[in-house]
């Protein structure tokens, strides 16, 4: 239970940290912009539009990881913050599982929402004559989402952020459940494989990067997991590496959805299960550099 008290809070002081929505925001109006400039690509708008939107939530995927896992696990640690959870009985490899399960379901809520809301762009650019239904509504939502949340801002004192973040999210999944049951897409179900793929590969980025924040600052921390990603997909070709690297490009299956080609058996539980071998290996490694560090030494001899 103290695992999951744990996730909790964190996840609270996640989804209220500003450049959540900020990104979401940033995400979303990008995409905006691509079913406009799609009609420059002749037969392939809505090609371009996937491969944008897929790649976009990865990149601030990433983004947003490695500032969220500073924010509720690297800051905690270096102010002292942390010494509040381990007022209970709870261990260092608890509070690790905890923080990573936190910083996994904001990431998760992150990628649903943009994964959800794109596909409303992706179903607007799916022929050369933009879908204005689809594209007003897209508009509407985030228009009345930061409306409302300022609203109640202003009113009920409930905070912005986190507010509008839920809105947003909660909004988008619904108007993507009746512009389906409407009119079926064809690459739907595919595109929601994808988005799955990715956000398991940034499952892994989340593990790795709570474990280094214990003992770097952003910047340090930063640096090190691009390295570790980009020695992951540049140094496949020697087979040992790719028990010590994940390489993310296992995960990307963009290009076989725009082909509209079959995704290959088992992809999913591939996928999964390689994430979770690394996952379990750098929460492992976030509980060995814990204890290494005061707080940790600390927590032991008491």
């Amino acid at each position: 239970m103290n695992i999951f008290k744990v996730a909790a809070c964190s996840f609270f002081d996640g989804i209220k940290q500003p450049v959540f929505l900020i990104l979401l925001l940033f995400y979303l109006l990008i995409e905006l912009v691509l079913p406009v400039a799609a009609n420059a690509v002749l037969f392939q708008q809505q090609k371009m539009v996937i491969d944008s939107s897929l790649a976009l939530i990865f990149s601030l995927g990433l983004t947003l990881t490695l500032f969220l896992a500073e924010q509720i696990t690297g800051s905690e640690i270096r102010s002292g913050k942390a010494l509040l959870f381990f007022t209970k009985p709870i261990t260092s490899t608890q509070f690790i599982i905890g923080k990573s399960l936190a910083l996994l379901a904001l990431v998760a809520l992150f990628v649903t929402t943009c994964a959800t809301s794109s596909l409303l762009i992706v179903r607007a650019a799916e022929t050369r004559h933009i879908d204005v239904i689809a594209l007003s509504t897209y508009i509407a939502t985030i228009l009345g989402s930061l409306t409302i949340a300022g609203l109640l801002n202003y009113y009920f004192a409930k905070l912005f952020t986190s507010t509008a973040v839920i809105l947003l999210s909660s909004l988008f999944l619904i108007e993507l459940l009746i512009f389906e049951l409407i009119k079926p897409m064809e690459l739907f179900s595919g595109y929601l494989l994808c988005g799955l793929m990715i956000y398991l590969a940034l499952s892994i980025v989340c593990t790795l990067t709570t474990a280094i924040t214990i003992k770097y600052k952003f910047s340090v921390t930063a640096i090190i997991v691009l390295v570790l990603l980009f020695s992951g997909i540049m140094l496949q070709n020697y087979e040992f590496v790719s028990y010590l690297f994940p390489d993310l490009r296992i995960f990307w299956l963009t290009e076989i959805l725009t082909a509209k080609k079959e995704f290959p058996e088992l992809t999913v539980q591939i996928g999964f299960y390689r994430s979770l071998i690394f996952n379990i290996t750098f929460i492992t490694l976030g509980a060995f550099l814990l204890k290494k560090t005061e707080i940790g030494s600390a927590v032991t001899k008491s």
